[in-house]
């Protein structure tokens, strides 16, 4: 099964401001719980079949979505953090801050998504995977009216992610840097493979940088 691959033993070393990291033949995941929230999934290069083909599906949209910066709304992707909740085993402890996190979030989320019009089509209508993915213009959000300073506001406070894919056939170990995280007053957070195995914190603060 493709979840046999994953390094799940993290659970002790989740920071406040992580919620899972796994990687599992190639693929990885990092999840923010922070007051705007961001999900980049990256699916490994071979999909397994069966039920989890759907989390994975929709992971890719997820990442198209985070990549250009989109805000979702997770209600209707909670299969892909129950099952990495479930690879990461989570304790009760855990599972509650995060319960309390989502439900805050999917609120604040959703009202800024009142606020902003989407377009459900790419150019050739779905990625690789078959997953759709939306778009939101600079133009869009620059014609509204006041009501949406704030929303223009968030968006620029949100932090952005820089995806770095890993090799094909890399595991935990042999990855150095996973994850770079810019945020808006220019600090770079790396998630790095030692900090997770060592059991340390998943996030550190680098120096800045253009990404």
């Amino acid at each position: 099964m493709l979840f046999e691959h994953v390094e799940a033993a993290f659970s002790s070393a989740v920071p406040e401001t992580v919620l899972l990291l796994f990687t599992a033949l190639g693929g990885h995941v990092v999840a923010h719980v922070t007051a705007d929230l961001y999900i980049c999934i990256s699916p490994p290069a071979k999909l397994s079949t069966g039920s989890q083909d759907t989390c994975f599906v929709a992971a890719e949209w997820i990442l198209e979505c985070a990549d250009q910066g989109v805000l979702l709304n997770l209600t209707d992707y909670d299969p892909v953090l129950v099952q990495a909740r479930m690879l990461l085993k989570l304790d009760e402890e855990h599972e509650k801050e995060v319960d309390a996190a989502m439900s805050s979030l999917r609120a604040q989320i959703a009202t800024l998504d009142e606020c902003v019009s989407t377009d459900t089509t790419v150019s050739d209508g779905s990625n690789q995977y078959g997953g759709k993915r939306r778009q939101i213009s600079e133009e869009d959000t620059g014609q509204r009216d006041t009501s949406s300073r704030e929303l223009q506001h968030k968006r620029q406070r949100t932090t952005r992610l820089s995806l770095v894919d890993l090799p094909r056939r890399s595991t935990l170990q042999e990855v150095k840097v996973i994850k770079s995280v810019k945020g808006s007053k220019g600090r770079v957070l790396t998630v790095t493979a030692a900090d997770a195995m060592t059991g340390g914190r998943l996030l550190s603060p680098g120096p800045s940088l253009s990404l």
